[in-house]
This record gives structure tokens, C-alpha cells and sequence, in this order.
């Protein structure tokens, strides 16, 4: 089980990494995560709902993700509450508070995926989240050592040294553990180093002096964990902030690049969707932040959300829906993707309070079409042909509510001419000019011939090949640099 001292040391990469490793020595592996919080979700070939960032782990070992990697999702809504998925679809609503006190009864979810994953795979590599250490929250921390000490599963733990104190972080980890639990954690990685390791080295006696704790590797700053995709939207949101991380288009692009300008709402979901077109080489992806006028661009797109209302409201008090207007009177293409599609309609109505606002509410009316938000969640793969360019194009629906109109006479996608049997899914709609689409497939961008014809630029490498390629880069950092064949001997299998 890899626990870190800390948010954002790396946890789901280094996962994602290893499992390629193991995968690629002849091992049959697999990613768990007990709990998880984040916007980010897939679906599952059986229609499941599981975090994002199992899904690129499961695809790192070469298996199809399913809901047992991921028993407990918990999706924030923005107003301090978060929607619970169990075992793959929504159980019920409740707050930071409520979930603490109740967390405890949905441990036989968790103890029964892992025990259905044990009985399919050599090795399970477990995921926690956040710090195990967090004393301020009431226990169980079923995330983390409570789940350990149950399963007896060894411990390792990652430090980021990127943001500092790294010497701290893991012996006041350790310290702060009890007995039962410090004898799980059997080592430490380090992460994110950059520099000369000889300047490292004094570190390790003194942490092995406070801990007795053995130093399984130090992994270097790769840039290939940079390109793939990121686990919510607040690291989407941190990549915006910072010079190095906001680099988005390929030191080889051209003078010009086409700018594609997203706007960072405070609820992104699915954010993962701009994956493909950060790592083409002709395209600048603009991240716009709160607190300026959206810059000027060649296409505008839209991205999901998990709170479809607030973000609508974000929108207008940041005075965006005025440079969204002016981008259309410029007849430059606008795109919307599941809730970004439901912003373009003329109105968003939810009577039943479901976002805690109820009523119908005024959208950009850029498309017209109504969107009616209801308790059902659609969960489907699904593939089409996408009408103007005749591409192909698979992806997933994750959404609530429906959306009907003129506008959807005529559909973004159509029925995919394929004879193989598919779900066709939702067809979206275009504006009569064509320069306005929305649609409710995430991962369309995936698909490389849509891409290229959609942005009318060339991409001479496909995604699932760069995506191959860096998680391939990633498991041949941690072969050099971490001691895997020490990691196996700790496992146990109680």
C-alpha cells in the first residue's frame, strides 16, 4: 500500500508506474484505492463509476477498469457536500461532518472488493489518500491505516520533496503512528527529486535513525508524468498557477499554435477531457483563470462539471458569458462537453432542488436547447459519428439530466455506421451556423482522426501511443530507481 506524508506527493502515478513495472515482468496486477475524492470519474465496461485515476492505473496494467478498484467514490458539489458512489453508482449526499461519523459501516464494501481483487490478480497495489496521519479527524481514516491494519497489507511511504521538509514529513509521519501501525510501514520513497543525490544522502541515516525505516528508492523529476493525465481539477487548477506546470503546448510547436481557451470554473469535472490536446504538438491550451477576461482564442471549450448551476453562476460574475458572446459574434467555434454543453443551452431547470438551487435558470443561450436536471445518472460507454467531420468517435456519458430543443434536430454526433453493436448515446446538438456544438461523450478528443480533423491541424502521433509511451517511461524510472524486488519480498498475503 502506498501512503504518502502528504497531498499530492505523487501516490497515483507512482502507482500507475509499478503496476506497468510488474505488469511487464509477467505479473497479473491490479489498482485498489479504498476511497477516493475527486470530479474525475470513468465508466466502467459494465457501466460502473470509479475515479479517474484508477482507470489510467487499471490501464497501466494492461486490464479493464472495474468498480472493485474504486468501492468508495466521494464527488464534491461545491456546497460543501459530496455525492457518495458505492460500488460504482450513487448511494446518497452528505457532508464532511456526516461522512466522518458514518464512514465506518461502509468498511465491508471496501474489505469485500479488495478480498473479489485478491482472488483474480498476483499482486495488488493499494492506493491511500491524502496523510494517514491527519489527527485531527475522527477515526477510522478507512482511506488509509484502517484499511492496513485490517488487511495487514505492508506500507510505503511517499514523500514529495519537491514542496520541501522532506526529512520531517517522514519521521513525523512515523511518529505520529501508533505501535500497531508503525510496524505495517516497511519504507520510504522519495519523490520529485532534481539535483545532485549525493546531497541527499545524509538524510537517509538520519530518518533510518528516528524510524528504522529503509529508503526504497528515490525517484527523479520526470516530465513524463507531466503528460499524463492529471487526477482532479485542483491539479488542473495548480498546473494554471504555476510558469513551469502551465506549459501546455510542445517546445516544437509552431510560432502560432491554435489557442484553445478553457475557462477554470470552480467545479470541473472530467477535466481530463483537454488530456489529448495539452500534448499536441500544434495546439497551446490557455487555462484561464478567476480574475481576468477570458483571452483571445481560436476555439472556446467548455468542460464538464459537477455543480452545473454554481459554475453557470461563476461564469456570469466573472463576466465571462460576455467573452463567450463575443467569441461567437467572431464566428470562432465554440465546444461544449457534458455540463459544458448544458451552460450553452437557454436554460438549466432543477425543480427539484438536486444542486440545492432550485427553479429554471437562464444559460448563455448560445444553443437552443433546455436542460432538465433529474435524480437518474447516465453511465454508458458509447460510440457515434461525429456529423461534420464523419469521424468516429468513442467515449463515455456521465451526467444527470436530460437536454431536448430545435437545436438537436441537428445532432453534433449520429449514428456510428459501424455494424458492430455499440450504444449510440445521446447526439447532442449543433447551432444552425455549425460553429456552436455540445455534446455529453467525455474522452472525444481520444480519438485521433476526430481530433485532427475537428482542429483541422495534423497530429502525427496518436494518444494511446504517447499515453503507452509515458507510462512505459514512468515504469522504467522505477526499475532503475526503485528496489522493486525488495517491495515484492514485503508483500503478504494474510
Amino acid at each position: 500500500m502506498l501512503q504518502a506524508t502528504q497531498s499530492n506527493a505523487g501516490k497515483s502515478l507512482i502507482a500507475a508506474a509499478l503496476l506497468r513495472a510488474l505488469t511487464r515482468r509477467g505479473l497479473s496486477c491490479a489498482p485498489f484505492k479504498p476511497q477516493n475524492m475527486s470530479t474525475n470519474a470513468a465508466v466502467t465496461p459494465e457501466g460502473h463509476e470509479i475515479s479517474r485515476a484508477q482507470a489510467l492505473q487499471a490501464h497501466a496494467a494492461n486490464i479493464n477498469p472495474h468498480h472493485t478498484m474504486n468501492p468508495i467514490l466521494l464527488k464534491p458539489q461545491g456546497d460543501q457536500t459530496s455525492h457518495v458512489i458505492i460500488n460504482g453508482h450513487y448511494h446518497h449526499t452528505t457532508n464532511a461532518q456526516t461522512w466522518m461519523a458514518q464512514r465506518k459501516r461502509f468498511m465491508p464494501d471496501i474489505l469485500n472488493a479488495y478480498k473479489d481483487l485478491k482472488k483474480h490478480y498476483d499482486i495488488i497495489i493499494v492506493e491511500g489518500a491524502g496523510s494517514p496521519v491527519e489527527k485531527n479527524l475522527p477515526p477510522p481514516d478507512i482511506a488509509n491505516m484502517a484499511f492496513a491494519l485490517e488487511t495487514q497489507t505492508p506500507v510505503i511511504l511517499i514523500a514529495d520533496i519537491e514542496s520541501g521538509g522532506t526529512l520531517a514529513h517522514i519521521i513525523g509521519t512515523y511518529t505520529l503512528l501508533t505501535p500497531p501501525e508503525r510496524t505495517l510501514v516497511k519504507g520510504y520513497i522519495i519523490n520529485k527529486f532534481r539535483g545532485d543525490i549525493n546531497i541527499l544522502q545524509p538524510a537517509f541515516p538520519i530518518i533510518h535513525q528516528h524510524t528504522n525505516l529503509k529508503c526504497l528508492g528515490t525517484l527523479p523529476y520526470h516530465p513524463a508524468a507531466l503528460k499524463l493525465p492529471v487526477e482532479d481539477s485542483l491539479a488542473l487548477s495548480r498546473r494554471a498557477r504555476s510558469p513551469r506546470r502551465a506549459q501546455t503546448s510542445s517546445p516544437s510547436s509552431p510560432s502560432s499554435p491554435l489557442r484553445i481557451v478553457i475557462p477554470l470554473t470552480p467545479h470541473l469535472a472530467n477535466s481530463d477531457d483537454i488530456e489529448p490536446l495539452r500534448l499536441h504538438p500544434n495546439v497551446h491550451v490557455c487555462l484561464a483563470p478567476a480574475g481576468a477576461p477570458l483571452p483571445a482564442g481560436d476555439i472556446l471549450l467548455l468542460l464538464g462539471s459537477k455543480a452545473v448551476l454554481r459554475d453557470l453562476a461563476f461564469i456570469k460574475e466573472q463576466g465571462w458569458h460576455i467573452d463567450i458572446a463575443y467569441h461567437h459574434r467572431l464566428k470562432k467555434p465554440i465546444l461544449g462537453l457534458c455540463g459544458g454543453y448544458q451552460l450553452l443551452g437557454k436554460t438549466i431547470n432543477d425543480p427539484d432542488g438536486i444542486e440545492g438551487i432550485k427553479g429554471k435558470h437562464p444559460a448563455l443561450s448560445l444553443l437552443n436547447v433546455h436542460t432538465r436536471l433529474n435524480h437518474a445518472k447516465t453511465l454508458t460507454r458509447t460510440t457515434s459519428r461525429h456529423v461534420a467531420t464523419q469521424q468516429t468517435v468513442s467515449g463515455y456519458e456521465i451526467h444527470i439530466g436530460t437536454t431536448t430543443g430545435t437545436d438537436t434536430s441537428k445532432p453534433m454526433l449520429a449514428p456510428s455506421p459501424s455494424p458492430t453493436p455499440h450504444n449510440h448515446g445521446d447526439g447532442g446538438a449543433s447551432s444552425p451556423c455549425g460553429t456552436i456544438q455540445g455534446c455529453y461523450m467525455h474522452g472525444i478528443f481520444t480519438n485521433d482522426g476526430f481530433r485532427s480533423a475537428y482542429l483541422n491541424t495534423p497530429n502525427t502521433t496518436p494518444y494511446h501511443s504517447q499515453l503507452q509511451h509515458n507510462l512505459d517511461a514512468l515504469a522504467d524510472m522505477v526499475e532503475h530507481t526503485i528496489d522493486i524486488d525488495a517491495l515484492l519480498a514485503m508483500s503478504h498475503t494474510p
